[in-house]
């Protein structure tokens, strides 16, 4: 019989979720988002002054023309544009250990309501 290895039984004890494939598509759209303001950056600023002697460099604003393009107006779009993937494609998912459940009763890493700490400072030795 082989002896099982740690990624073995890492594996076996692995138990799916779905919250996981939800991430991953999460995680495409934001490749996809970086590689297109990538790309689009990349193609205004090369076409407007690629091949363009600097002293044809025309100026909007006080900046020059492809960096107006590609510094402000690009990078406001894509400044919005997360907005509307977070609302539309984006997937709201509970973060609890077990999705309905709280966490396990006798937890203590859960803060005590109503401990003995005073946090506002109104007991005896704080200010009034």
């Amino acid at each position: 019989m082989k002896p099982e290895t740690d990624r073995q039984l890492a594996t076996e004890d692995f138990e799916h979720d779905p919250r996981y494939a939800i991430s991953l598509r999460e995680a495409w759209i934001c490749v996809a988002y970086w590689a297109a303001f990538t790309v689009v950056m990349v193609v205004i600023a090369w076409g407007i002054a690629g091949n363009r002697d600097p002293e044809q460099t025309t100026y909007i604003i006080g900046f020059p023309e492809w960096f107006f393009y590609t510094g402000i107006v690009v990078v406001g779009i894509f400044c919005i544009v997360p907005f509307f993937m977070i609302k539309f494609l984006f997937t709201d998912v509970d973060l609890e250990p077990r999705p309905g459940q709280g966490p396990p009763v006798g937890d203590s890493a859960q803060p005590q309501v109503g401990g003995t700490h005073d946090v506002g400072g109104t007991s005896e030795g704080g200010r009034s």
